[in-house]
Formats: structure tokens, sequence, C-alpha cells
């Protein structure tokens, strides 16, 4: 638009001479229909036009488009030299934004005359449409192939796949169909416009082509790019399975090592190595694929070391390997395969399978309950009195107990019913939990500790499989682990007595010394309760009062020297006259060991009195 002082706007005619220029230029733009691919959409388009004939300061010129002007016109200043190529855009922000044809012209305004000039047109294609729409349909392949194509049906092909596209909407000149096997990309189709849509586009895979795909090699289908850069979405795909490989059959049987004929749950819970042999066919770089039953396990490559070897691979068989293909006769095979193709397939070996067990999974821990009501009745503890008795197994009920399922308690590893229970069918009716009876005549021979364990065994007949249950730990407990053993420490001594046996003012002025001596089981960390008892007679009397004196935990002088300390003069002066019954307890891991009493006269008095 040329500058006005006008006081309004006035839209800019075109010349009405004669077109007089050649057309504009579009570098980017096909030369023999003017399509603009998409990706150069993406930035302003560039026009070229020559500097035209006695160009003066101050003349404009300007790009038309559809026949509106783009943008402001731009103003000669300064002159160019002649045969200067002038450059203007057309800025995409706000032009070409749609599909279709667009006329592109030039034109210059002289100055001062305003005398208008308009080039010829020059013609842009924009398509930024996909082909084929929103969608593509599949590649067709003959028939035979369709079910798996063999190298046999190939040869009868001439050694080429052919495949058909039954066309799409947007068909054009220049597109470009690349095709696809898997993630391999296949042979491409450039259209030269005159086919036709509803004559399919045939696509020849090669023999070459089809052997090189891995294997499985995947679906195939195919996209389509436009000229102007545009791409398709994928059409749908459709799978023909591949069987280009000569297969070398009955190749060495897998070895099960250390096979008894029967894979039963300790075989498996162990895991089964399976060896596969050494062949003439394998060569470096070929993956073993093992399948047992319908599972598959691998491809594992085999290493170029061992191809010498008896064995060229192990292949170590995990547990939910075996469950997952389940009981029964399973076939083990194994494939080679070469670049990913199968070149060899194994003899079958026949496998007996067994893994289920009595009870499939887990069964809890038993509870274990000592036979004596004291010191307690804490569960899975047994004391030194309980250790003296029978105790009771408790096993909750499992809705996987049946009838005729055999039940044996370990102990330590040690079996401790009298007989193995078998469950009744009351016992499934009642659906409670079963006591059983652990005799201690069985247990006693497993000993103490601190961490036995219990645990219960189920079994059946015609079922080689045992469920056992998860571990119970118990702690036990006997008389002969206590502090004394089991007749406990002896008396404590009063190491200062007059002729008499007593205790009086002289022997007693600092406090009255007493000793304990070691004692069987005695160890640093126990701890010493002394219990003095006051009674008011020399023999018989009432008790006065009491009193206890507890040591610090023992130290390894006192374990191999024995425990000395003095009840306090006080304490003797309270009691002033009679006899006193003197007995301790030791505290320790093992449980509470109680002495044997000593007794010990006791005559404070002086001049009738006590306290002096």
């Amino acid at each position: 638009m040329k500058n006005t002082t006008e006081l309004y706007h006035a839209h800019r005619p075109q010349a009405d001479q004669n077109e007089e220029y050649d057309p504009p230029l579009v570098p980017i733009a096909d030369p023999e229909d003017g399509l603009i691919r998409t990706v150069d959409l993406q930035n302003d388009i560039v026009v070229n036009f020559p500097l035209w004939n006695l160009p003066q300061l101050n003349d404009e010129y300007w790009l038309i488009l559809n026949g509106e002007a783009v943008g402001e016109p731009s103003v000669l200043n300064p002159i160019p030299p002649n045969g200067t190529q002038m450059e203007l855009t057309i800025p995409v922000a706000t032009h070409l934004l749609e599909d279709g044809i667009y006329s592109l012209q030039y034109q210059t305004s002289s100055n001062p005359g305003s005398n208008d000039t308009v080039s010829k047109p020059t013609y842009l294609i924009v398509d930024r449409t996909a082909p084929g729409s929103h969608q593509l349909g599949y590649m067709d392949f003959p028939d035979e192939a369709k079910d798996g194509l063999t190298l046999e049906e190939l040869s009868a092909m001439g050694d080429v796949l052919p495949g058909r596209i039954f066309g799409y909407s947007g068909l054009n000149r220049g597109d470009v169909i690349n095709t696809y096997w898997g993630g391999v990309a296949g042979p491409t189709l450039t259209l030269n416009g005159d086919e036709d849509e509803d004559t399919p586009l045939e696509v020849g895979f090669t023999k070459d082509f089809l052997t090189s795909l891995p294997n499985p090699a995947g679906a195939t289908y195919y996209t389509v790019t436009d000229r102007a850069g545009n791409v398709s979405v994928e059409s749908r795909r459709v799978t023909i399975p591949l069987f280009l490989t000569e297969i070398t059959p009955d190749l060495p049987a897998p070895v099960i090592e250390g096979d008894d004929g029967l894979i039963d749950y300790a075989d498996a819970a162990a895991g089964v190595e399976v060896k596969i042999p050494t062949s003439t066919l394998l060569e470096a770089g070929d993956q073993i694929q093992l399948y047992w039953g319908n599972q598959k396990l691998g491809p594992a490559a085999i290493d170029p070391d061992d191809l010498g070897m008896p064995f060229v691979l192990i292949f170590d068989v995990a547990l939910p390997v075996i469950e997952a293909a389940g009981d029964g006769l399973r076939v083990l095979k194994y494939e080679v395969l070469r670049s990913g193709q199968v070149v060899g397939v194994s003899t079958e070996l026949p496998t007996q399978v067994l893994i289920e067990r009595p009870v499939p999974q887990t069964p809890a821990k038993p509870t274990v309950r000592g036979g004596s009501g004291t010191p307690s009745n804490e569960d899975n503890f047994i004391d030194e009195n309980d250790f003296e008795l029978n105790a009771t197994v408790i096993i909750d009920w499992n809705p996987n107990f049946k009838a005729s399922q055999v039940i044996e308690v370990y102990w330590g590893g040690q079996a401790v019913l009298q007989q193995p229970y078998t469950i009744t069918n009351s016992d499934v009716v009642a659906g409670r939990p079963l006591l059983l009876t652990a005799l201690n005549s069985l247990f006693v021979p497993v000993g103490t500790g601190s961490d036995i364990r219990v645990y219960y065994s189920v079994s059946m007949a015609g079922n080689p499989n045992i469920s056992i249950s998860e571990e119970q730990s118990i702690v036990v407990r006997s008389k002969d682990e206590l502090p004394g053993g089991p007749d406990g420490p002896i008396a404590p001594l009063f190491t200062d007595l007059n002729e008499n046996g007593a205790i009086n003012v002289t022997n007693g002025a600092h406090g009255a010394p007493v000793y304990i001596e070691p004692y069987i089981n005695i160890a640093e960390g126990q701890v010493i309760v002394f219990t003095y008892e006051a009674y008011d007679s020399l023999v018989g009397g009432t008790k006065k009062f009491e009193w206890v004196h507890t040591s610090a935990a023992l130290t390894q002088a006192e374990v191999d020297g024995g425990y000395h300390f003095l009840v306090p003069r006080t304490i003797l002066n309270q009691h002033c006259y009679g006899h006193a019954e003197a007995t301790f307890a030791v505290r320790s891991a093992q449980g509470q060991g109680n002495s044997r009493r000593a007794s010990v006269l006791v005559d404070m008095r002086v001049a009738g009195s006590c306290g002096i």
C-alpha cells in the first residue's frame, strides 16, 4: 500500500496495464507445479524476482497472493545495481494457512508517477493433509502364505513374496509407500501418478530380505509419505509367519542332571539342572531356547569356549517355571537359534512331574504350650517345670487339610509324637485346631535353648511330596541348667560366728559377713537376691521382719571366687535376739535358681538391751 496523506483508507487496485513482468520465483517450491513441502511451511516463504527496468528512488513494490496485497509495500532506497534479485517473504503466520492452490504475483509502483505494473502469476500448492485420511488398509498376501510361508512356497513364487496394497484416499503422484516387516524397513514404492485407486499396488519382498529378518519377524504394515512430506498413519497390520530356514531335526535330547524318572516338589524347590549336549550343528553365536512343557526359557547364548565340551549350556530351571508348566508328563526340548531363526530342534525328553503338595501353600507355624501351671502359661516357652512334662502342640485348622493326611511334629529336628497323627473325617467336619501331644521322653534329649525350632509335616499316601509348616521358635529351659543345677546352690555361709555358732556384738560389730561360694552354672552378669528372715526365738518362734539384699551383676572375679557381702549392724540390732533363716535366689537368662537354707543364732543383747 502506498503512503498517503488522505484522511481515508482505500484498497489498492491492481494495475490496468497489461502484465509486463515475468512470474516471481519461489526457490523452495517444486519448479514443476509449485508444491511447498509441509516442513518448509514452518518458516516464512522467500520470493525472488529481478529488479525492474529504470528503477528510481522511492519506487514501491509488494507481493500479491490470490489478488490480495501481502503486507505493506517496500520502498526502493537505495537503488540496487541492475540485475539484482529482489527478495520479499510471505509470512506463514498469517498466509498460506489453508490447503490449496495460490496465485502469487509481485507489483511495482513508480514514483512520483504512481504507475503500477504487475507480474505474471506463479502458482503455489499447499498440502498439509496426510495421505489415506485416518486409516490405511492392510497389505494383502497370497493365500498360501497367510498360514505361514515356507521356503518351498517362496520358491514357487519366484523367490519374491508379492504384497498388494488396495489404494488409499489422496493417492497422488510422488507418493512414497514405505513398507515395514516388524521393526525392519522393507522395499519402497514411488507412485508416478498413473495409478488407479481401484487397482492394487504391488510391492515385492525378496528371499534375501525375508531370510534376513529376526524370528519371529513381526507384523507387516506400511506408511505413505506424499511429496509435501506429510506422513500417513500406519496401516493395519497383518502377520505372516515365516518358516524360511532349513531346520535340522533330532538333535541330542536335553539331559536332566540326576534324573530318577520323577520330578517331585523337593527336586523342583532345589532347582532342576537341564544340560544341552553338544552337536556338530552348533556354531559360535548360536542361542538355545529351552522348552519345559509350555514354558520357554532363554534364548541363552553359547559361549564359544564351550563348543568343544560335552554340554554347551546348562539351564537352572526354577520352581516357578515348573509350577507354571504343571504336573503330568511334560516334554522337554530345545531349539537352536541362529540370527533369530530356528536352525535345529532337539529330540524330545518326556519327563514325569509331580510337585503338588498335600497342602499347596506353606502351613502356618504351630503353637507350643507347656504342661505345668507354674510359673507361667506363656506359649512357646517351656520352663524348667514344663520340661519335666509332656507338651501340647496346637495346629490351627487349615482348609486344605483332608482326611487320611498324616501329620508329624518335629522338635529341634526330632519327631516327638507317640505316632504320626492321621486326620479323620471328624476333624474335617469340625474344622477345629488340632491338639497333639509332644512326649517329654522324646523332646528332653533335644535339650534346652533359646531358639529351638518346632514345625510339622503333612504327607499323604500316593504323593511323594510333603508339606512343611513354618517354624515356631521356642525357648526351652530345664533345672539342669538353672543356677545351682537341679538342687539349687548350697546355703549361704555366715563366716564369722562365736563358739556357739552365733552372731554377737563382737563378730557383728560391723555387720555379719556372708559368703556365697561359686555354684553350678554360675556366670558373669547373674544377680543374687539374698533374703534374711529374723525370728524372735532360737528355735522356731515368730518372724519379726525380712531383709533383702540384691547384688549388682556378678563380675568374672566373683564368678571365680564367690560373692561376699555384709548383713548390716543395724539389721542385726533390729533383730536383737533369736535366729535367722537365710536363702538366696539367682536371677539368670536360663531362669531362677533357689539356694538351700542356712540357719544362724543371733544375740546382740548387752546389759539387757540391743542397739549398743
